[in-house]
């Protein structure tokens, strides 16, 4: 609740973690999109079903177009950006809506549509070895870099901030695609899986430090988040010395608690976008808040 005398205002970043994904991966066309404000949900969809399939703000959209663009389209998006494939769909579809086979078949869409993503979890995974496997060399992977310091392994940031992973190695394991209980194949020992180079290394895992493993689309999501907040901080502390007291930030999400008459939603949104204009390291790229809004109690829709 608002403070007495106060009103809760809040923005968001809109699809922040897929422009991110687009923009570290150098997946141009999904960087325009987001310039020309597209609609992504609907650009899967469209690739999933095999026609266009229109955004709700079109007036020819149809009641099939605004079904697809929410059934297949969001999940899908959602899902596979970080080489999700019929598990990740599963926890953002739990309707039991389509078969397995079907699942897969949106997953080859979305792969297909999205080249560049799809090649930097290995271009991540390869650089990340590299560093393991080489101490002092400095390795990387478009505007993400890789570096074994002393006991660590180092995922170098667009802006030169590290993320640190300890006591990193190298073991040789089955690839995560190799199933037993779903392959007939795998499990009957006739499959072409074969133990591959996998990097892992100690991790917090329920109050125990555990040897955790990782690949290419878990290290893309680290730097997609990691990436994010980096983004997300400097509109903080810019609102915050604009006189709007950040209270809360949920995800991609500030939100301040605003005495009532100072400020306003239009330029809570021009201070975050001047803060956001100011990082030289990720100049162009199109990040935009939603509208803010504001009332007497915080609310997540």
């Amino acid at each position: 609740m608002a403070s007495e005398g106060c009103r809760i205002m809040a923005g968001d970043f809109s699809s922040i973690e897929a422009v991110v994904n687009a923009c570290l991966a150098g997946e141009e066309w999904k960087v325009q999109l987001f310039r020309d404000r597209g609609d992504p949900y609907c650009t899967f969809a469209s690739q999933a079903v095999g026609r266009e399939v229109l955004p709700k703000s079109d007036p020819r959209c149809s009641a099939q177009d605004k079904k697809d663009r929410q059934n297949i389209g969001k999940p899908g998006e959602l899902a596979f950006g970080y080489q999700g494939a019929v598990g990740a769909w599963r926890r953002f579809d739990r309707s039991d809506a389509f078969k397995e086979q079907e699942i897969v078949s949106f997953v080859r869409a979305w792969r297909d549509l999205h080249p560049a993503i799809y090649g930097s979890w290995r271009g991540y995974e390869d650089a990340c070895l590299e560093a393991v496997m080489n101490p002092g060399r400095l390795t990387g992977y478009h505007q993400i870099g890789f570096e074994r310091v002393d006991g660590w392994l180092t995922m170098i940031l667009p802006n030169g901030k590290r993320l640190w992973y300890w006591a990193p190695q190298v073991r040789f394991t089955m690839p995560r695609w190799h199933d037993p209980e779903v392959n007939e194949d795998c499990a009957a020992g006739t499959c072409d899986c074969k133990p591959r180079p996998q990097v892992h290394y100690m991790a917090q895992k329920e109050g125990q430090w555990r040897l955790t493993p990782t690949y290419g689309g878990k290290l893309c999501e680290n730097a997609v988040q990691a990436t994010s907040r980096e983004l997300l901080k400097p509109a903080e502390l810019a609102i915050e010395a604009a006189g709007y007291p950040v209270v809360l930030s949920v995800y991609d999400e500030i939100v301040c608690d605003v005495p009532v008459g100072r400020g306003s939603a239009k330029e809570f949104a021009e201070i975050v976008a001047e803060a956001v204009a100011g990082l030289e390291w990720a100049r162009g790229w199109p990040i935009r808040m939603d509208e803010p809004w504001e009332g007497s109690r915080y609310k997540k829709e």
